[in-house]
């Protein structure tokens, strides 16, 4: 619970050492939900204003990027915190673009929540064209190989993607999260995912690379 994440959190000067040949020299940290990671934060700071103690780096998971969170925060400019999480694949203009529309940065699976809509309308289009249900659909959307589209993060993209599917053609759509290729056997686990890696400075998750299982010239 909430305090006894504190009561552990007082410890971890004490524990933690800044030699790099040493094991514990940063935490790594798993929170549950926003209230962990405000009161891990919060606790952690109070130990920070402590100048003679040594407050290791932290590596978040990816529940720690949030609005909520980056909002909380106290910035304490001792505290260093950084994490890896899902995001949209570099080449697709598709953070840029989202950036543009709304004025602000995406924070947690904005790319990934695009594409599944994306996916439920190109199936829903298939799916009038063939007569089938929506979940052979959106199988036969994901094994389509008639032809490349272009980014279907954008109009134009959408625009041939619908007009090939309501002509009986199934093209292989490369979304906001990369080129959908699934496994041919269950058509539902990604054979690739795009993560970044991300540091908090001052209010903001700020993107400092990528790591991809494919290639991309933007990977680390």
């Amino acid at each position: 619970n909430i305090d006894e994440l504190r009561t552990h959190v007082r410890t971890l000067p004490a524990t933690y050492t800044a030699d790099p040949t040493v094991i514990l020299n940063s935490v790594v940290f798993i929170p549950s939900g926003i209230d962990e990671a405000l009161a891990f934060d919060n606790e952690l700071s109070s130990q920070a204003d402590d100048k003679n103690k040594f407050i290791p780096p932290v590596y978040c998971s990816d529940v720690f990027v949030s609005p909520t969170v980056a909002k909380g925060l106290t910035r304490n400019s001792r505290l260093s915190y950084e994490g890896v999480d899902l995001y949209a694949w570099p080449e697709s203009g598709f953070t840029q673009a989202y950036s543009q529309h709304f004025s602000t940065d995406m924070v947690s699976g904005e790319a990934q929540f695009y594409d599944a809509l994306c996916l439920l309308a190109y199936a829903a289009t298939w799916s009038q064209y063939s007569k089938t249900t929506l979940n052979e659909s959106v199988r036969h959307v994901v094994d389509g190989n008639s032809g490349e589209a272009p980014w279907n993060c954008f109009s134009y993209g959408m625009t041939q993607v619908f007009s090939q599917l309501q002509k009986g053609q199934r093209p292989s759509i490369k979304g906001a999260t990369g080129p959908w290729v699934f496994d041919p056997k269950y058509h539902t686990n990604r054979k690739q995912s795009t993560y970044r890696r991300w540091r908090f400075y001052e209010g903001d998750f700020l993107t400092i690379g990528y790591a991809t299982s494919e290639p991309t010239s933007h990977s680390l």
